[in-house]
């Protein structure tokens, strides 16, 4: 009877939303709220809405739209960790910004149960509930990502290419960055936002073409493919200017002679929300690299840094070489890299580094030999670009 009454309104308004993007007619509020308790799912089998419980919806999703095997395979959950807050952001974004492609407002679905239009639900999938992507739920509890306050409309494609495509008319913004790691690979989806196969390779690492691709952790992994985003819900405090990453580096080998100095190309991008400063401005940025014994903890004494020669913008990369002086001794050690600028504090410039911010460091272990031990030609010797 309720139907009858509103029947043609109802329709004139499914036909505006059908021709547009997702609108919030029906309490669209993408202000963050708590995280949601359900969520309205069109099951298209079945024409029909399910009303789903948020958390069991998660752990449908993740295991179809990620690949579970991954931990295993790889030895490390980062990958599905990242596409826990990825599945968990896209979702609560619907909640609040629903689909609402129906005639019947009360029964308006968040989102579809197909990949093409939304995320894969399927509860009766053997993937579904998988041990691996519920533990991945768990690691991410309550985390997700905004743009500026508003909920991120966290796209992610099977495999997006290098660069990545922006889709810029969209609010929050998705932008392109450079993907190096997946160089060459065929673009076959959308390639907005994070790519689930890039996000593999960057949790297990890479080398290929005397050029090392270093592993990342899952919120580096986001902060590369969702530029100038803000964490949330994190049980430490993920900063918003203070994030770098490194894409590559020319030290391509596990065994690295004594007493050398080695010339280090490096690719570093601004994964962080406003832009660095080069020398021109008393804020200027700085790569620096120390030294650590094998336990990561005691340092050796030996350091150096390189300046950032140009300004970068958010979510762009640069690429300079730095002058890395190998420990005297033989062992093994830890080579630390972070990222630091100047701030003004208590009436003076001061260095101030990215680590102690909150951001992760980036470090890498090498077997330090006498030389001949192994002959070591540094890349940039090798003709890398």
């Amino acid at each position: 009877m309720i139907f009858a009454r509103q029947s043609k309104l109802i329709c004139l308004l499914a036909l505006a939303i059908t021709l547009s993007a997702p609108m919030a007619l029906f309490g669209g509020n993408r202000t963050v709220r708590a995280e949601p308790n359900t969520i309205r799912v069109w099951r298209t089998q079945l024409q029909r809405v399910d009303v789903v419980n948020f958390q069991d919806y998660l752990r449908v999703v993740l295991p179809l739209e990620w690949i579970a095997d991954w931990q295993n395979q790889d030895g490390t959950p980062e990958s599905l960790r990242t596409g826990a807050v990825a599945v968990r952001t896209f979702g609560w974004y619907y909640v609040l910004y629903p689909q609402c492609r129906t005639v019947n407002p009360p029964y308006c679905p968040a989102v579809y149960d197909l990949t093409d239009q939304s995320q894969v639900y399927n509860p009766s999938s053997p993937w579904a509930n998988h041990p691996n992507t519920n533990q991945a739920i768990a690691d991410t509890a309550g985390q997700y990502l905004t743009f500026n306050g508003i909920m991120l409309w966290a796209r992610y494609g099977n495999q997006n290419g290098d660069p990545t495509v922006a889709y810029p008319s969209y609010d929050p913004p998705l932008s392109s960055v450079n993907d190096p790691i997946d160089a060459g690979e065929v673009r076959d989806s959308h390639g907005n936002g994070v790519c689930q196969y890039g996000s593999r390779h960057w949790a297990r690492g890479r080398s290929a073409a005397d050029v090392l691709f270093p592993r990342w952790d899952y919120k580096r992994i986001l902060a590369h493919y969702y530029t100038t985003i803000e964490f949330q819900g994190f049980p430490t405090s993920v900063p918003t200017y203070h994030r770098w990453n490194m894409l590559t580096t020319s030290i391509d080998t596990s065994a690295l002679p004594t007493n050398t100095s080695l010339q280090v190309a490096v690719r570093v991008q601004n994964s962080s929300t406003q832009a660095y400063a080069d020398t021109s401005t008393v804020r200027y940025h700085q790569l620096k690299y120390t030294w650590y014994y094998s336990d990561g903890v005691t340092p050796v004494g030996l350091t150096g840094t390189a300046t950032v020669p140009v300004p970068v913008q958010p979510g762009r990369d640069v690429s300079f070489t730095v002058s890395v002086n190998t420990p005297s001794a033989t062992g093994l050690y830890v080579l630390r890299w972070d990222m630091r600028h100047q701030e003004y504090e208590g009436h003076q410039w001061v260095w101030d580094t990215f680590s102690e911010n909150g951001w992760p460091t980036q470090d890498q272990t090498f077997d330090v030999h006498p030389f001949p031990y192994r002959v070591y030609i540094p890349a940039a010797m090798r003709s890398y670009p």
